[in-house]
């Protein structure tokens, strides 16, 4: 566990289309090593580019290790594990997630999970205009909002509700 730092709750996460150092950040943190001790929590020796962030605060029943994961952009991973290493639960700490593609203004990530272990996940996505294969279709603007919560319970697992998805049409 020398590879991550003891986060203090809450913990809050957020990513946003503006942060531009985010990858500056990720390549920071301690790269997951799959032929050392790592192994001992993340068991996948197939991982490739996942960074160790931190651990929450110590239950004395398990250990819960904040990871981020490579995707479109690196994603949080909660997982919890037994004092002996097994796994128990993972989850990603993000409601839908989000990437470039045509007409996209703008998308923010965010996640907390609080000093009770209840976590709140919710992703914005704002889109000036979708595309088809000609291109930008007029008075097609949206808002998109996903959000879920849930908890980490007394015996390690993770439960989180199924996403939930808002809709705002900004074009009459």
């Amino acid at each position: 566990l020398k590879k991550f730092k003891p986060i203090e709750l809450p913990y809050i996460f957020k990513l946003t289309s503006n942060d531009k150092n985010t990858d500056n950040v990720i390549n920071n943190l301690n790269k997951y090593d799959s032929q050392s001790n790592d192994t001992l929590f993340l068991k996948d020796k197939e991982v490739n580019g996942v960074y160790c962030f931190g651990y929450l605060a110590d239950t004395s029943k398990f250990y819960s290790l904040i990871y981020f994961y490579p995707a479109d952009s690196y994603c949080p991973v909660l997982a919890t594990y037994t004092k002996e290493g097994n796994l128990i639960n993972q989850c990603r700490l993000i409601a839908n997630g989000s990437s470039e593609d045509c007409g996209l203004k703008y998308y923010s990530i965010n996640c907390i999970v609080n000093k009770d272990y209840s976590i709140f996940c919710s992703d914005t996505v704002i889109w000036d205009y979708f595309c088809n294969e000609n291109g930008p279709i007029p008075n097609t603007a949206e808002t998109w909002i996903y959000f879920k919560k849930g908890k980490v319970f007394e015996d390690g697992k993770i439960s989180l509700d199924k996403t939930q998805k808002l809709t705002s049409k900004l074009n009459p």
